[in-house]
C-alpha cells in the first residue's frame, strides 16, 4: 500500500515543518545525495532523474511545505516545481478545450484525479503533478468522443489495445504525442462498477469547477472526492502512486467530512478491505483527524474472500506473464461483468481467455 522508501518523503510533506525537515534530511541521506552535487550546473537531472515516479509526485508537496527553511536541497526543488507548473498549465489548457467542445455538443464533463485536486481543492498548479489528464464524460456516445479527440485540434492517438477494450473498459486512454502524456476519458468512475447507477450517485454530488478562460466543468464534492481519491490510490501497486496519502490528509484537514457517508459507500461498493488498512495508517502515521469510532466501525464492515483477493492482487505488481495473478486480479471485475451484462453471461474462463486474446491480437 505504501512502499518503505516513501514513508520519510510523505512525513516530510505532511508532518509539522521542524519534524518534517528531519524526515526530509533522512530521505536525502538515503538517496546518498552529497552537498557537492548542488554546485553542479546539471543539478536538477542529477537529483531528480534517479528518483522513482511515486517520489516525483511528492516532491512538490515537500517543496511547498518546507519552502521557508534554509535546506539547500529544498531550495533546489524550486526548479522542479516550475517544471510541474508548466506541465500542469498545458494540461489545464487541454482540459479547457476538451470540456468546452464536449459541452458544445450537450455533453457533461467531470474533472478527476490530479487536475481535480490541483484546480478544485489546492487551487495551486504547482503542488500536484498531473502526469495524465482525467475527465469523465456523459451524454456523448463513445464514437463521437473518439472522433473528436483524434481529429484536429487535439490529434490524440488511440492504440489498438484501447480500441479492442473500448466496449467494456471503464476509461479509454488517448495519447498526446506532443507532450508524451495521456488523456484518460472515463465512461465510468470505477472500473469495478461499469454501472450508470453507481456513476449517478457520484455525478449527483458534484459542484461547479471554474477552469478559467470562460470554461466550467464539475468536480466531486469533498466527501465523494475523498472516497474517490482513496479508492484510486489504494487499488494499485505502492511504487506507482502515493500522492493519494497527501490528498486524503489535505481533504480530511480542510473539508468537513461526514464519515457516515464514507462508511455507507465503503459497505455498498465493497471496498472495506482497502479502507480498513488505510484509515488507521492515515491516522497514526500522518496525523489525519479520524476518530477511533470511525476506525472501529470501518473495521467491523464485512469483506468477502473475493474482495480480499482482489485487493491483494491490486497492490501487488503483476508481471505481464503472470497469468494466475492477472486472473485473480480480474475476478472481481468478472463479478461486475456478470452483474451488469446479464444478457451475455459467459463462464469466467471463457470471459478471461477472450480478454487475454484481445490483448494479444491488438
Amino acid at each position: 500500500m505504501i512502499a518503505p522508501q516513501h514513508f520519510h518523503l510523505l512525513k516530510a510533506a505532511l508532518w509539522p515543518p521542524q519534524e518534517a525537515l528531519t524526515f526530509w534530511r533522512k530521505w536525502v541521506a538515503e538517496r546518498k545525495f552529497e552537498a557537492s552535487i548542488l554546485e553542479n550546473p546539471n543539478v536538477l537531472p542529477l537529483l531528480f532523474d534517479p528518483v522513482d515516479a511515486a517520489s516525483q509526485q511528492l516532491l512538490p508537496f515537500v517543496a511547498q511545505h518546507l519552502q521557508h527553511t534554509d535546506d539547500p536541497f529544498v531550495q533546489k526543488l524550486k526548479g522542479n516545481i516550475r517544471h510541474h507548473w508548466l506541465s500542469n498549465q498545458y494540461s489545464l489548457n487541454q482540459a479547457q478545450q476538451i470540456c468546452k467542445i464536449f459541452q458544445s455538443i450537450n455533453g457533461q464533463t467531470l474533472v478527476l484525479k490530479n487536475m481535480a485536486m490541483s484546480k478544485g481543492y489546492y487551487q495551486n498548479l504547482e503542488i500536484q503533478f498531473s502526469r495524465d489528464l482525467d475527465i469523465a464524460v456523459r451524454g456523448i456516445d463513445r464514437q463521437t468522443v473518439i472522433d473528436t479527440l483524434t481529429a484536429t485540434p487535439f490529434n490524440l492517438t488511440l492504440s489498438a489495445v484501447e480500441k479492442s477494450q473500448i466496449e467494456y473498459a471503464s476509461f479509454t486512454r488517448f495519447y498526446d504525442a506532443t507532450t508524451k502524456k495521456a488523456v484518460n476519458i472515463h465512461w465510468h468512475l470505477f472500473q469495478e462498477y461499469p454501472s450508470a447507477g453507481v456513476d449517478d450517485l457520484f455525478w449527483q454530488n458534484t459542484s461547479t469547477l471554474d477552469l478559467g478562460a470562460g470554461v466550467v466543468s464539475q468536480v466531486l464534492r469533498p466527501i465523494y472526492q475523498l472516497f474517490y481519491t482513496l479508492v484510486h490510490g489504494l487499488y494499485k501497486p505502492a511504487h506507482l502512486s502515493v500522492s493519494w496519502v497527501a490528498d486524503a490528509v489535505f481533504l480530511i484537514k480542510n473539508e468537513k467530512i461526514d464519515w457516515s457517508v464514507i462508511l455507507d459507500l465503503t459497505k455498498k461498493l465493497k471496498y472495506a478491505t482497502a479502507f480498513q488498512a488505510a484509515l488507521p495508517l492515515l491516522k497514526t502515521e500522518f496525523g489525519a483527524d479520524i476518530s477511533d469510532e470511525v476506525c472501529t466501525k470501518m473495521a467491523s464492515l464485512p469483506s468477502s474472500k473475493a474482495e480480499r483477493c482482489y485487493f491483494e492482487q491490486a497492490i501487488t505488481f503483476t508481471k505481464p506473464r503472470d497469468v494466475i495473478g492477472y486472473g485473480q486480479r480480474n475476478f472481481w471485475l468478472y463479478e461486475a461483468y456478470l452483474k451488469y451484462h446479464s444478457k451475455t453471461q459467459k463462464p469466467f474462463l471463457v470471459w478471461f481467455l477472450s480478454k487475454v486474446l484481445k490483448r494479444l491480437l491488438a
